[in-house]
């Protein structure tokens, strides 16, 4: 018997009901632990690092790249690129 399939049919209706039969607490309460483990994972509302990627080919260093990494608000990042070949660049 293919997984996918006996998935689909055992655990797909129980996961439908389940998710039918949750509160508007039980939302809430939910998005509070997201919420608190997003503060454990990133605990600043804002940071800055620069960073120094050196990357490697066939065993020989390549030009090392500067980059300054910037978050805001728990969810936005910004990275500059400073080296010389890539200033300006962002992502």
């Amino acid at each position: 018997m293919r997984l996918l399939p006996f998935f689909l049919l055992t655990f797909a209706p129980l996961c439908s009901a389940a998710s039918n039969t949750l509160s508007a607490s039980d939302t809430h309460t939910a998005q509070l632990i997201v919420q608190q483990v997003d503060r454990y994972r990133m605990p600043a509302n804002s940071f800055e690092a620069s960073v120094r990627i050196t990357p490697v080919q066939n065993g020989k260093e390549q030009e090392p790249g500067t980059y300054l990494i910037k978050g805001a608000n728990h969810n936005q990042v910004l990275v500059e690129a400073t080296s010389i070949d890539q200033r300006g660049q962002k992502f």
